[in-house]
Order: C-alpha cells, then structure tokens, then sequence
C-alpha cells in the first residue's frame, strides 16, 4: 500500500491478509521507497511480505502510450509476473500439476535477497523477490508438503550436500479465515525447530 513511511501503515482489506501477499516497492538500488507501507499488520504479523522494483518502472498507458511511474501498484504488477512464471516452471516440472498457493508463497519468501534488518522485517518483509532462486529451488525439489493435525508433530529428515556452509529453512502454510475483528487473525500456530 501506499500509505507512507511510518511504521503500522499496512492499512486494512487484502494488503493485511495472512495468505495475500502485500509488495513494498524498491528503487535500482534496492532502496524503499519513502510512500511503500511498513509493518507490522495490526495483530503483529509481518507486512509487507516482499518487495519489487516500483520506482521509474515502465508501463502502458492510456492513448496507447507508455509511462515511467513509481508505487506498490508499480511492484505488485512485477512480482505477480514472477508468480506466473513460477507457477508454469511448477507445472513444467510436475507433470503439469499446480502448485499450492502457500507453497509458492513459501518458496517465493525463503529464496528472497535480505534487505535491511538481517532476516524479515516490517520494512522489507522478507525482501526482494529472486526468481531465479525461486526457480533452482523448485527444480532442485527443495521443498515438502504435509500436513499435521492439532497437536501434532511431524518430523521430516533433510539431506544437506556437502559443503553447504548455510541453509534456510522456513514453515509456511494457508491458514483459515479469521472472525472480522479480532484481535489476533492467525488461528494455527506452528513452529519449526532443526536438529543436526
């Protein structure tokens, strides 16, 4: 959203939504912009999810023309390019199957290139897209999906090749509908912990 450089600014509707993912807008230099919104959502979850190029961005305008403008409705155009593109290398590689949502999603954040606060934050969400990470992981089948029941635990055994001197591990699921108006709009609540 484009509601200036304070934090709290996400604004309410869909930019807020726990599944949508709401684009804050970069500069060339992977700056924010001073009107991309801040974090955190109302109830403390972080927002945005992650940025795009939104600044001196080329686009179609009216007359048939085209425009250099700036704007999160600038970066959101980008990155749901990126989502498409994904989601047809998905396809490509699965036997022309789709993705879950939330697993692209997943994917999409934990291949991200950090920006500002060393890891997510509510300036720059998990940061700026990179496809082409994205893409390797998908095509490396470095990814899992499940499924637990409340209370439950599972546990799943990942393979680190050698030499791996690092490794991002991140749990992502679509979580259910919230009553309009709570305080708290996530109604799961998992966690992830690692073993070496």
């Amino acid at each position: 959203g484009n509601s200036g450089s304070g934090w709290f600014t996400i604004t309410g509707g869909y930019k807020a939504g726990k599944n949508a993912i709401a684009v804050g807008a970069l500069d060339y230099k992977d700056q924010i912009a001073s009107f991309s919104s801040r974090g955190p959502s109302a109830d403390g979850r972080i927002k945005p999810d992650l940025c795009g190029k939104g600044l001196a961005v080329t686009s179609t305008f009216t007359g048939n023309t085209y425009v250099s403008a700036g704007g999160t409705s600038m970066a959101s155009p980008g990155v749901a390019g990126c989502f498409a593109q994904l989601i047809e290398a998905y396809r490509v590689m699965n036997a022309g199957n789709d993705p879950k949502l939330a697993l692209l999603k997943g994917i999409v954040l934990n291949t991200c290139d950090d920006l500002g606060n060393t890891g997510p934050d509510y300036t720059y969400g998990w940061g700026r897209i990179n496809v082409r990470s994205a893409y390797n992981a998908i095509n490396e089948q470095r990814y899992l999906s499940s499924s637990i029941v409340q209370g439950g635990t599972n546990t799943h055994v990942l393979t680190v090749p050698p030499n791996v001197t690092s490794i991002k591990l991140m749990v992502y699921w679509a979580d259910p509908a919230a009553i309009a108006g709570v305080s708290k709009a996530l109604i799961n609540d998992l966690d992830i912990t690692m073993e070496s």
